[in-house]
């Protein structure tokens, strides 16, 4: 029980610490007039190794859909039910 107490205790102050860096660094990247600095990556070549020329397992072949009409009919008159509608607003 003792050795939790101060396992929780090492833990709380560890995040107290890394939470005032990480402020002061903050603070120390801006500056009065809103500049902050650019930070440049490079990147080098990598040279990338393998002898597996084609992906391992077993090839799966699905069939499509079938194409459906739509389920939703309109009715006779709808569109110029809407049109007249929108008229009277």
């Amino acid at each position: 029980m003792k050795t939790t107490l101060i396992r929780r205790l090492i833990s709380v102050f560890a995040v107290a610490a890394c939470s005032l860096l990480g402020l002061a660094q903050v603070q120390a990247d801006e500056r009065d007039d809103g500049w902050t600095p650019v930070k440049h990556l490079s990147f080098d070549e990598d040279d990338i190794e393998g002898d597996t020329l084609s992906p391992l397992g077993e090839r799966i072949d699905s069939v499509r859909a079938a194409q459906q009409e739509s389920l939703i009919e309109i009715r006779q008159g709808f569109e110029d039910e809407v049109a007249k509608s929108m008229e009277d607003m």
